[in-house]
């Protein structure tokens, strides 16, 4: 893979995550491609971008002061590598992650994500029901 690429996949992902982080749903919606799959560490998938922009607006309504942290960062093929935490006042989306995202010309068409602690969250969120899936 050319140096060139690996440096814009890198860059859609800080980015993505950026955006996230200020909420600026209009600029992570660019980011997502339209066949975008959302995986939990439970293994539990949501997939497309509609439905994946609405697990990630319930995300944020619920856990308002949600950011992720990213603090290692790789590449190996159309992958990004990454590990950090998330953190909030809402402690159900405390944890320290592992995440991967496959990525290709400027758009993230997968994000998942593994914990130590698996959580069924990304149907909840999507269906916006608490009583649906237990808290992590």
């Amino acid at each position: 893979m050319p140096f060139w690429r690996r440096n814009s996949m890198t860059d859609t992902v800080k980015s993505y995550v950026d955006a996230l982080n200020r909420r600026d749903l209009d600029f992570v919606a660019s980011k997502l491609a339209d066949d975008m799959k959302l995986v939990d560490s439970s293994g539990d998938e949501v997939s497309g971008k509609a439905q994946c922009m609405v697990v990630l607006q319930n995300l944020l309504a619920e856990a308002p002061d949600y950011r992720m942290l990213i603090d290692t960062l790789s590449t190996t093929g159309q992958w990004v590598l990454m590990r950090g935490s998330t953190q909030s006042s809402n402690p159900r989306f405390n944890a320290d992650m592992q995440f991967r995202a496959l990525v290709d010309r400027g758009h993230i068409h997968e994000w998942q994500s593994f914990s130590g602690r698996p959580a069924r969250m990304l149907h909840r969120l999507l269906n916006g029901d608490e009583k649906q899936c237990p808290a992590a």
